[in-house]
């Protein structure tokens, strides 16, 4: 609750130093408090107001507010006599836990930096709980944990991520914690739905999962809708509990500049991240939407360039996860608890991807053309680290190969680049055909799930690929990592 000062009391103050200039010909010598109003991260909280209460005389007090960046400053008069003075601290802002701290002592010229929470999100449905997250918590305070920072590139480069492992590690300060950092920068739901079991399963049971694909789901590479998106979504949440029915999972919505507006109605989330709650929502994981949290306080020019937060802006979201922990988590673990497995709901859609998974390209037969090549993507400057030192299958205009496969989908993940040619499939003697195709506009080699067909039949199915004709702006050439199962 902000601290109300009422105008008579500054108004006496403000009467008691004119009097002293008019007395004794000068003004009463005083200094400046300096400092910032931060979040636990250290981003620095524009607009807040900071208010000082001497603490033997609550007649003497000071209002000021925060720049752009945090800052503040109070010239605090220090009377005839100098020496420390106490006094009580309150910070109210928007985004901002009432802070209130009492008997602070403040020296001549001091600098002192503040330290709040971020819980205003509580108040408007933006982060929604399903679940006590206890089941983590408990099993933090065993003396191990494994956590999953899965999604895209946002989640890749140091920001957020790296703050919510110091906090973790901080707050379980006897717990030898395991990180896995499954962020591969431009890619999706789509693509993590296949690589769940190779590169989190195969890890060992984990406790919390944080997901992040919103970004990459909605760019012009990716190209997944909605019905992609929650079969996806499905695929990656149903293979983590099948996997340890323990485990807590949140989904978080970043910001990008494709979903930027200003002008979020209340309440309304956008229509993409109605596809991941229409999942999270029966399978109870919690959900942290932080696109309009900073749609509503900053302008893109301000947060962001491209897709990725600017500068320090990444920290905003590294806040508001840990308010999530420190609301979910701030009374004591009950000291009977023990910990449940989470229902599996009836799938939301009867074609999510909760077995993909990608199968080596040793299961290729009738192989006419195609060169296996162990280490087959350059190494340029702006590769994707994920996608080098990985043998592949490059083919030529006209070379053919055949998978035997059983299940409902197939696929395949192959190289992406800006001179790359066409795929033609065919499954079942030509039931099902299409093409697609590994060109891009980007200089940069990729790694891209590619998705044939995803409603055949359980049964078995042979496919057959076939490396298009080139085209006039392209080699033609194609390159396959993995086989695409579900």
């Amino acid at each position: 609750m902000k601290y109300l000062i009422p105008v008579y009391l500054k108004f006496k103050l403000s009467i008691v130093v004119i009097l002293s200039s008019i007395v004794f010909g000068f003004v009463l010598p005083g200094y400046a408090i300096t400092g910032r109003v931060v979040f636990e991260s250290g981003q620095g909280i524009p607009d807040a107001t900071v208010i000082l209460v001497n603490s033997s005389n609550s007649e003497e007090c000071f209002e000021t507010r925060t720049d752009s960046k945090g800052n503040y400053s109070i010239e605090v008069s220090e009377g005839l006599v100098k020496k420390p003075k106490s006094f009580d601290v309150h910070i109210t802002g928007k985004g901002v836990y009432p802070y209130h701290e009492p008997g602070v002592v403040f020296s001549s010229e001091d600098h002192r930096d503040f330290i709040v929470q971020a819980t205003d999100l509580w108040d408007d449905n933006r982060i929604v709980l399903r679940s006590s997250m206890n089941n983590s918590r408990f099993q933090f305070s065993q003396g191990t944990g494994r956590v999953v920072f899965m999604g895209g590139s946002i989640t890749n480069m140091p920001g957020w991520r790296t703050h919510v492992e110091k906090y973790l590690a901080e707050a379980f300060p006897e717990t030898k914690f395991e990180f896995i950092e499954a962020g591969i920068p431009s890619l999706g739901s789509l693509y993590h739905s296949f690589r769940y079991q190779r590169d989190i399963i195969s890890k060992g049971k984990v406790d919390l999962l944080l997901l992040e694909s919103a970004v990459n789901d909605g760019d012009k590479y990716n190209r997944t809708d909605n019905t992609v998106r929650t079969r996806a979504h499905e695929g990656i949440i149903r293979q983590a509990r099948l996997a340890n029915p323990e485990v807590d999972i949140v989904q978080m919505h970043f910001l990008s500049g494709a979903y930027y507006n200003s002008d979020y109605e209340k309440d309304e989330l956008i229509p993409a991240f109605l596809a991941y709650d229409t999942v999270v929502r029966p399978y109870s994981s919690s959900m942290i939407e932080m696109s309009r949290y900073v749609a509503e306080r900053y302008t893109w020019e301000e947060f962001g360039g491209n897709v990725h937060p600017k500068g320090d802006a990444a920290n905003i979201y590294a806040d508001n996860i840990i308010a999530m922990f420190t609301k979910s988590w701030k009374n004591p673990l009950p000291q009977d608890y023990k910990k449940f497995s989470y229902p599996l709901p009836p799938l939301v859609d009867k074609f999510s991807y909760v077995n993909g998974r990608f199968v080596s390209i040793d299961k290729a037969y009738d192989i006419s053309g195609w060169s296996r090549i162990e280490s087959g993507v350059p190494k340029l400057k702006k590769n994707r680290e994920d996608f080098t030192d990985r043998p592949l299958l490059s083919g030529k205009p006209g070379d053919t190969l055949k998978f035997n496969f059983k299940g409902k989908l197939v696929g395949v993940e192959a190289v992406m680049y800006n001179n790359l040619g066409r795929l033609k499939y065919s499954i079942d003697s030509g039931k099902y055909t299409g093409v697609v195709d590994t060109k891009s506009n980007l200089s940069l080699y990729i790694g891209r799930a590619y998705v044939f067909e995803e409603k055949l039949d359980d049964g078995e199915h042979v496919l057959t690929l076939t490396v298009e004709p080139a085209s006039s702006d392209s080699t033609g050439e194609v390159m396959i990592l993995n086989f695409l199962l579900n």
